[in-house]
């Protein structure tokens, strides 16, 4: 829109920071949406990139500029008293107390108009920080930004988890949900793989496809636009790090937890025993305890278990 905010960070990029007009409403307009109980800094620096060119065979060229990528960030940084401290004076050969000043600390939030996409300025997007990645001070991406925030890595897991048990309903077992960990431990080792250096995201189309070849029939699939968009958003993405642990499979209960290496999930099992559904780990020779190597139990001639 003509005056929204888009166009106004528009006008203070191509101003350069040079009107002082367009720095004070934007210094107002972060004030009137950040919120906090601390003083701070607001930094604004304005800057101009060489973007590389490149060969017909997609060499950059470090020496030759095929254009200039201008934009400028903002940071808002905490300001706060130094903390007491004793300091040595050579001079007098003494100890005394260290006199407190103010001190500007690491960002909080910040972000940089245009973003940087396809080696070209992008004012359709921006590029947003924030220190806290659970606390995306969502009052700034509205009034300041004009635009809405993805979700938090911590919600977006939040809204993975959610899809996939309001989707399968009663058929949300042990072997699905391990598929699905499987198929998605596949698709981050193909982009590892392809060295790609942009992160993995899920999609409403990825998902659905996912969850359909986890073992979801056609019936649990009905909920599943439904619940994708209420939780995700229509057009929603989730970014694959945020919903998925390269690292371990985990299994958690009330009383117990057991963690798998994330490419080793077949060793986990559930197998109805005494009329109870267990969780069935095959164990090797090499078992430890509290740090205790321990011998395990093999069958005794008898046909009882022996050591």
């Amino acid at each position: 829109e003509e005056d929204g905010t888009q166009a106004f960070l528009y006008r203070l990029a191509k101003s350069e920071l040079e009107d002082e007009e367009l720095l004070d409403a934007f210094y107002n307009k972060v004030i009137e949406s950040y919120t906090t109980g601390e003083n701070y800094l607001i930094l604004l620096l304005y800057n101009n990139y060489d973007v590389p060119g490149k060969t017909t065979d997609e060499i950059e060229m470090l020496d030759a500029s095929s254009s200039v990528f201008s934009y400028f960030q903002c940071a808002i940084c905490p300001v706060d008293l130094s903390k007491p401290a004793l300091s040595y004076a050579p001079a007098e050969q003494v100890f005394k107390n260290r006199e407190r000043d103010w001190v500007v600390a690491m960002p909080e939030v910040g972000f940089m108009f245009p973003a940087f996409n396809d080696r070209a300025a992008d004012i359709h997007h921006t590029l947003y920080y924030s220190k806290d990645s659970e606390d995306l001070h969502f009052d700034l991406t509205d009034k300041l930004l004009g635009c809405q925030a993805p979700l938090s890595a911590g919600l977006q897991k939040e809204a993975f988890q959610t899809v996939v048990e309001e989707t399968l309903g009663r058929d949300c077992s042990f072997e699905t949900v391990r598929n699905l960990h499987d198929s998605l431990q596949e698709i981050q080792q193909q982009a590892k793989d392809a060295d790609s250096p942009d992160p993995v995201s899920l999609d409403k189309v990825t998902m659905r496809n996912l969850l359909e070849k986890s073992g979801a029939s056609p019936e649990d699939m009905h909920a599943f636009d439904q619940s994708f968009e209420e939780n995700a958003g229509e057009k929603g993405t989730l970014m694959l790090s945020n919903v998925c642990s390269s690292r371990k499979f985990e299994v958690h209960t009330p009383d117990v937890t057991v963690t798998v290496s994330p490419d080793r999930t077949d060793l986990v099992r559930t197998q109805i025993i005494d009329g109870r559904e267990c969780l069935v780990i095959p164990i090797s020779d090499d078992v430890q305890v509290n740090g205790i190597t321990v011998k395990h139990l093999t069958p005794g001639a008898d046909g009882q278990k022996g050591e």
